[in-house]
């Protein structure tokens, strides 16, 4: 039994210092690499290392040349078996504001080992509270979204797109 337990203790301490002593700002680029053939580019950031995760201060998202969001701050979380991604102050872009408002204060994107398939997105803001479940397997989004006051009052289009459910709130599905 000692052995055993002495082996789940290196076992864990490999792990942790693989984490601890990753190249996670190089892991960064080579995503920013990944993105760049599919026309989406990230500027204007800057990188620091916190040990298990890495933290993006400031940023901007650029699809097709378009400058569609920025970031104030972007925490990404790597632990192995529970993966997180917090966005905070994300700023959407002017021309977004006709359909969404464009204040998302916080977002929280997990991933976890014991469900690997399902992306788990919580996001709160101008707009409400959202949570959104991604489905990989079967590439598709379960949204709902609980309204504010404004997102009733001025996206009142917006919202007629999705289907009302008996809470008060707002569910949208879709494939991808």
């Amino acid at each position: 039994m000692k052995r055993f337990g002495r082996l789940l203790l290196y076992i864990a301490a490999f792990l942790a210092a693989l984490m601890l002593f990753a190249p996670k700002a190089n892991l960064y680029y080579l995503l920013e690499e990944q993105l760049r053939p599919l026309g989406v580019v990230i500027g204007g950031e800057t990188l620091r290392d916190t040990g298990f995760g890495l933290e993006i201060d400031g940023g901007t998202l650029y699809a097709k040349q378009i400058e569609s969001a920025s970031a104030e701050r972007v925490s990404v979380g790597l632990f192995g078996a529970y993966n997180r991604v917090t966005v905070k102050n994300l700023q959407l872009a002017k021309a977004f504001e006709k359909f969404w408002p464009a204040r998302i204060e916080r977002a929280d994107a997990v991933l976890a080992l014991w469900d690997p398939l399902h992306l788990t997105i919580d996001a709160e803001g101008d707009f409400g509270t959202l949570r959104a479940v991604i489905a990989l397997d079967e590439r598709s989004v379960d949204a709902r979204i609980v309204p504010s006051q404004l997102m009733l009052k001025r996206y009142g289009a917006t919202l007629r797109q999705m289907q009302k459910d008996d809470t008060g709130g707002y569910r949208y599905e879709s494939r991808f």
